[in-house]
């Protein structure tokens, strides 16, 4: 299959088939190395939920010092590096099982002086990030820096998809009590890209509008205080059209943001291909909640049409 032109197999096709192989393992190992990090991730959130207050607040800002305090973000990067290197016993680049735990106390330790409390789960959860960690790379023992970083994106989508679900549902249970009229004018607009192309149309240009309006400093992404600008704006644009809305408060908002912000890898904001890859979860959310026919319309014609 590999060369149609031939008859047999020779060492270069071989070694195609080989890499081919390789490429297969590695992305089936890094769908198995998500799955183990979902509960893992599920529980840390929960234990995030039960912060005091202050510590929620410290948390915070440690999370966005990548982008809102450079000093900050380089004193954390400097204890993390120092921490796994301390810990890393014989000197070869990895962690394995007994260094890789010693390491998450040792993080934990330095967490907890920054915000005064931790998320760390017991011994068996540390043996089971470390079981997620080395799915990465199913080849070797040990987990390298290199292996965290690329779990961080995967942690980062997972915890956005944690914070997108209640929202979802909050913003679910608003729809639910929308009256009979309002109902019905979200069923024409759920049609308007098969019945009505010009109100279809109408509705992306608005949308589109918003958006770049509120991006006030055109740098093609939104920070906390444009993303709210836009909430708001967003919202009223709705309310016009339906006569209802199913926005939160401020808190809420923030809460959306922070969501959408984690995956966004590198930018202080939110760009729209962050905003259709939120949208994209939301529609896996509501098709878990048995929500997908009420809302899902809505979701597609923002994800795929920005």
């Amino acid at each position: 299959m590999i060369n149609k032109n031939k008859e047999g197999v020779s060492l270069a096709d071989f070694k195609v088939g080989e890499y081919v192989m390789m490429v297969i393992g590695k992305m089936t190992s890094i769908d198995y190395a998500k799955e183990k990090f979902d509960p893992l991730v599920g529980a840390t959130m929960r234990r995030f939920q039960r912060y005091k207050p202050a510590t929620k607040k410290a948390l915070k800002e440690m999370m966005e010092a990548e982008y809102n305090n450079p000093d900050m973000f380089k004193d954390i990067m400097t204890e993390f590096i120092s921490t796994w290197r301390n810990c890393d016993e014989n000197k070869d680049g990895k962690l394995v099982k007994s260094e890789f735990k010693n390491f998450m106390c040792r993080n934990n330790e330095n967490i907890k002086k920054r915000i005064g409390e931790s998320a760390k789960g017991d011994d068996h959860e540390d043996d089971l990030w470390y079981e997620a960690y080395n799915m990465l790379n199913p080849n070797k023992e040990g987990v390298t820096m290199e292996d965290f970083k690329a779990a961080r994106e995967i942690i980062r989508e997972h915890m956005a998809m944690k914070v997108f679900e209640p929202l979802a549902k909050k913003a679910m249970q608003r729809m639910s009590r929308y009256k009979p009229e309002t109902k019905a004018k979200i069923g024409e607009y759920m049609k308007a890209e098969e019945e009505n192309p010009k109100l279809f149309a109408e509705m992306m240009t608005e949308f589109k509008n918003t958006w770049v309006a509120c991006d006030k400093n055109k740098d093609n992404v939104l920070n906390l205080e444009e993303f709210k600008d836009f909430a708001n704006k967003h919202n009223e644009n709705m309310k016009k059209r339906w006569g209802e809305s199913t926005k939160g408060d401020a808190a809420e908002d923030e809460m959306w943001y922070f969501a959408y912000n984690m995956l966004s890898s590198n930018q202080n904001g939110i760009s729209l291909m962050d905003f259709k890859k939120g949208r994209k979860m939301l529609m896996e959310i509501l098709k878990m909640m048995g929500h997908m026919k009420t809302f899902m319309p809505l979701v597609v014609l923002e994800m795929t049409h920005l």
